[in-house]
This record gives C-alpha cells, sequence and structure tokens, in this order.
C-alpha cells in the first residue's frame, strides 16, 4: 500500500509539472500575440503617430509645446519642438499618437525675461518665464490654429507674425 501511495503521490508531481509548463507556454503565446498586435501603425482606440513641423515666417520655432485640443470626446496630445522645429505628439497617458480627427491646436513658447528656456522642470506658475506668442496661437479659448489629422499623421504649422490679433 505504501507503494501505491508513492506512485500516487509521484504522478501528482508530474501532473503539476505538466499543469504549471502549460500554463507557462499559453501565458508566453498570449504576451507574444498581444505585443504583435500592438505594434500596428495605431493603437485599440485608432491613435496614429504625429509628426509635424512648427515655424514662425520660414524659421524652425525651438523649443514650443504643440498641443492637440480634440473637437470630440476623444483625448489630445502634446509635443515639445526640437531645434529644427521638428515635434511629435503624444497622448495623455505617453502613448505615441492620437486619434484622426479635427483639433484646435495651441502653440506656446515662454522665455525668461533675459530670453533664456525656463528649466524644463520648473513648474509655470513658480516661473519668471512669460509667453512669447500672441494668444491667437497659445491660448486654448482663442487660437485660431486648427487640423484636420489625417491617417498620415502629417502635420505642418506655419505661423506668421501678421497672424497675430
Amino acid at each position: 500500500m505504501d507503494r501505491m501511495m508513492i506512485r500516487s503521490n509521484a504522478n501528482n508531481s508530474l501532473t503539476a509539472v505538466a499543469v504549471r509548463r502549460f500554463v507557462a507556454r499559453a501565458l508566453a503565446m498570449l504576451m507574444l500575440v498581444g505585443g504583435m498586435v500592438g505594434c500596428g501603425g495605431g493603437s485599440e482606440n485608432g491613435e496614429i503617430p504625429v509628426q509635424g513641423k512648427v515655424t514662425m515666417d520660414g524659421e524652425p520655432l525651438n523649443q514650443a509645446t504643440i498641443r492637440f485640443l480634440p473637437n470630440t470626446t476623444s483625448n489630445g496630445g502634446m509635443g515639445v519642438s526640437k531645434v529644427d522645429g521638428t515635434f511629435s505628439i503624444a497622448g495623455p497617458q505617453g502613448q505615441n499618437g492620437v486619434p484622426v480627427g479635427t483639433y484646435k491646436v495651441t502653440v506656446s513658447r515662454r522665455l525668461n525675461p533675459d530670453g533664456s528656456l525656463p528649466p524644463s522642470d520648473e513648474e509655470p506658475i513658480l516661473s519668471k518665464a512669460v509667453e512669447k506668442l500672441p494668444p491667437s496661437f497659445s491660448d486654448p479659448n482663442r487660437t485660431t490654429l486648427s487640423v484636420n489629422l489625417a491617417s498620415d499623421g502629417k502635420v505642418e504649422l506655419k505661423l506668421s507674425k501678421s497672424q497675430k490679433r
């Protein structure tokens, strides 16, 4: 009878090992399939990568904050331009892109009184930096900028000092 118990315990432990291996393989497959689904051009929520360039009178606008404000219930996004004026837009949870659609756009550029950029970790309320672009670009309630974002995600924002209001 002791031998039967030993065999039964051995079979149970072999079965437990087989079940663990099966579960581990199933989880690995789910993660692999989930990763492949997430690697497409957009996401399950329809976001597409957004790449653009912002200029003022033909010159690249460096360190400008670009915000896409949705005209619908979808989330908008934000990005900061580089020295050459190029930017990409990230969604509120950091995802790369926003859904296709129409957005109000704001472009803001805050500078210290000496013309330098404020530190990136400095809170705006504590900063001495002031907005250098007119409200027709920088104020969400007064912006005249909008974009109809197509599926290619390409955006050009050509600002002009003559557009100021």
